[in-house]
């Protein structure tokens, strides 16, 4: 007895100890399981269709109530101080003159011009910023979305490309066992390709759990208040995304992503509160007048003002605290840029290396590993093929049929990041193909 061969005999013995520690039921329930059941609520949708159910995420609607709260805000900031009315009436007899005298005042709380504007220009900056955050966490979200569906429609290509390879290793079990009756293949091949069978068949469960995680992701990110749903994607986006301009892609986002607009109207906020508390150096003027009526008669009205006297606080700390905050957001502004480039940078990199990978499968023209694997399969139930050329076809089908699933998808989710990273493409592409 040669080396292989007694090599090739303790691997099948090995084999065979493997699936008899296996519960006998396990390749059995393996085999026969049945795709997941249906879910109460499942539902069909286009990519497009995806993006226009946006607006129930729980997050967004947060944002838009945050940009409502700052709106009402600076609402509020418009109003003027309500006059102030009060009624008075002294005895004097308590105090030996005898009679009485009434009261009727209204006072007016009076605020330089300068500290009014400056308020209201930095709750209308705030409210700006507010709304300028959900425009930024829709576009954040529209990217979160578009992902989730690739990732969505790759689970299930994933998963036919299991099946596809579980169902060879299913009817390559059924001839290994006649085969091994007829004498033309060994005990070893059979439990090879029974333990290569328990493994796809493992794979694909995997695959199909993916399938459901993937759909409910989607769902909970369109429709997070609606239980047991699983949004399932028409159709997967196919080809080559549009062509842009990559180059002046940098300089754009600059111009175009949200997180800046937020940054700057921060700083137009704080600017303005900075002013209005040098406003305030001056305390506001309080205007009184009424009419007064004695009891022996005399009756008239009266003015006057009251000025709080700025003895003890010139609101000097207010104001530097204003000042760091202007400095801050200046900072904060500077960072928001310098991250955005970088964003831009590191989104164009890997798009790009995206692409590249791409077109190696365009150049070859696509893998014809489906006819290969149906080739291999026939050829090896006619016993024109050996155990080990079947598995190697249905590995190789399984990693190149896998590759160009994610290649593809890897290729739109890098371009839907890019297309997040410059704060949209607008019409770029437009323009781009009519060129």
């Amino acid at each position: 007895m040669n080396t292989t061969l007694i090599t090739r005999t303790a691997l099948g013995a090995l084999l065979v100890a493997l699936l008899m520690i296996l519960p006998g039921s396990a390749i059995a329930q393996i085999a026969e399981q049945a795709p997941l059941p249906e879910q109460r609520q499942v539902r069909s949708v286009t990519l497009d269709e995806a993006v226009g159910l946006l607006g129930a995420n729980l997050s967004l609607h947060l944002a838009r109530l945050e940009a409502a709260e700052a709106k009402g805000v600076a609402r509020q900031s418009n109003a003027y101080p309500n006059p102030t009315i009060t009624a008075t009436y002294e005895s004097l007899d308590k105090v030996g003159a005898g009679g009485t005298e009434s009261y009727l005042t209204l006072s007016q709380r009076l605020e330089w011009p300068g500290a009014r504007s400056a308020r209201l220009a930095a709750a209308r900056e705030d409210a700006v910023a507010a709304q300028t955050r959900v425009a930024a966490d829709s576009a954040l979200l529209v990217f979160h979305v578009k992902r989730a569906y690739v990732q969505a429609t790759r689970a299930d290509r994933y998963a036919e490309i299991l099946e596809r390879a579980t169902t060879i290793f299913r009817q390559a079990v059924a001839s290994a066992g006649e085969r091994y009756e007829e004498g033309d293949v060994s005990l070893y091949d059979v439990r090879r390709i029974e333990v290569e069978r328990v493994r796809y068949e493992a794979s694909l469960a995997d695959a199909r759990f993916e399938v459901s995680s993937a759909r409910r992701e989607l769902a909970l990110l369109l429709a997070p208040e609606t239980d047991d749903l699983q949004l399932v994607p028409a159709s997967a986006p196919m080809g080559t995304p549009p062509a842009v301009d990559l180059d002046s892609l940098p300089l754009l986002a600059l111009g175009r992503r949200p997180e800046i607009a937020v940054a700057e109207a921060q700083i137009r906020s704080a600017q303005a509160e900075a002013s209005g508390f040098r406003a305030q150096r001056l305390p506001n003027l309080t205007a009184t007048g009424g009419f007064v009526r004695q009891s022996n008669g005399r009756s008239g009205p009266f003015l006057g003002v009251s000025f709080p006297l700025p003895l003890w606080n010139h609101s000097n700390g207010a104001i530097g605290a204003a000042d760091v905050r202007v400095a801050e957001e200046e900072a904060i502004l500077a960072l928001t840029r310098r991250q955005v480039r970088n964003d831009v940078s590191s989104a164009l990199e890997a798009y790009r290396s995206q692409v590249d990978r791409a077109a190696l499968f365009s150049d070859e023209g696509g893998l014809p590993t489906t006819d290969l694997l149906a080739i291999a399969q026939v050829a090896y139930d006619a016993g024109e093929m050996e155990l080990i050329e079947l598995l190697d076809a249905a590995e190789a089908f399984s990693d190149a049929e896998s590759a160009v699933v994610r290649i593809q998808s890897d290729l739109w989710i890098r371009y839907y990041d890019l297309e997040r990273a410059i704060g949209g493409f607008g019409n770029l592409t437009a323009v781009e193909d009519d060129q």
